[in-house]
């Protein structure tokens, strides 16, 4: 993922942390860190890892569509790691995200390996991806790439993990038109 082997003085979100992995790592790395999953740290491996690795972070119980600057703050790196393709609504995350996110994010997720230009996204209902009912969307390149500009990021680096999985490192952008649009469709403009 090439993060920077020091982020003293950064602000971290992990967005679907789940056993932590990522957060850790980064608090490792000198960074104040905020990790966030909708399941408990007592039902992933989080608290145990957090407490061989004798870490002080807690595993915030709550999920992605709720992070507001006003309860977390804002944020110098936000990852969001496997996590995408599970959501209902991703362009509103990502819209949410922009929100917290002063400077980079990570995204790494479920793709569709449809080679076009066009942006494409496929919808997987009830358990039509790994037999699991919380994958909903896998955009293909285009469509990836497409989600995250839409949500006010320029894209630095894609990257394709295999054939079913890639990561984007994108840079916060300050683009007022996107964001007036993306508040007008969220109505939180009238």
């Amino acid at each position: 993922m090439d993060l920077p082997k020091d982020l003293s003085g950064k602000r971290v979100l992990d967005i679907g942390a789940r056993d932590g992995f990522f957060a850790f790592e980064c608090e490792r790395r000198g960074a104040e860190v905020i990790a966030i999953d909708y399941v408990p740290g007592d039902r992933t491996g989080f608290n145990v890892a957090r407490d061989l690795l004798g870490s002080r972070l807690k595993l915030h119980h709550d999920n992605a569509y709720n992070v507001t600057p006003e309860k977390y703050g804002t944020f110098d790196i936000v990852l969001l790691l496997g996590l995408l393709y599970h959501l209902r609504d991703p362009l509103f995350v990502l819209d949410t995200i922009r929100r917290v996110c002063r400077a980079v994010l990570y995204v790494e997720t479920a793709i569709w390996p449809v080679d076009s230009p066009e942006p494409l996204m496929r919808f997987h209902p009830l358990r039509d991806l790994n037999d699991d009912p919380t994958n909903y969307w896998s955009p293909n390149p285009a469509c990836l790439r497409a989600m995250i500009e839409e949500a006010n990021f320029s894209v630095n680096r894609y990257a394709q993990v295999n054939e079913a999985r890639a990561l984007v490192v994108a840079s916060a952008r300050g683009d007022s038109s996107l964001e007036y649009q993306a508040e007008i469709s969220r109505n939180l403009v009238v």
